[in-house]
């Protein structure tokens, strides 16, 4: 699982990830890194969001996410919470396989390449 972070949050997320880490059979990376010049590893299988960027900052992450497809074909899944530039994904031809709603809006969605 990757996440990028801003430096203030590492500490937070560190905490985060080690509560978690007996629960899943999975390895969890922080990265502090600019996200639109992050590449992503072709091991990367799994991106958490949380409405972190502005649509400028996440039509160029959608870049290198597919450009990371590209480099090795595979499943990866998106979870991106409070989804409110979802349309960049729906276009870029990522699939919606599940969300989670209240009253008013999406609260979280999985969204998939396959």
């Amino acid at each position: 699982m990757l996440g990028v972070y801003p430096k203030i949050l590492k500490n937070v997320n560190e905490k985060n990830i080690d509560k978690f880490k007996n629960y899943f059979n999975s390895n969890f990376f922080i990265f502090l890194e600019d996200a639109v010049k992050f590449e992503i590893n072709e091991n990367i299988n799994i991106i958490f969001l949380n409405n972190p960027f502005d649509d400028i900052v996440m039509k160029e992450v959608i870049i290198n996410i597919k450009a990371s497809l590209i480099i090795k074909e595979r499943k990866l899944y998106i979870i991106y919470f409070n989804p409110l530039l979802e349309n960049l994904f729906l276009k870029n031809h990522f699939k919606k396989i599940f969300e989670i709603k209240s009253k008013a809006k999406t609260e979280v969605a999985l969204y998939t390449n396959f």
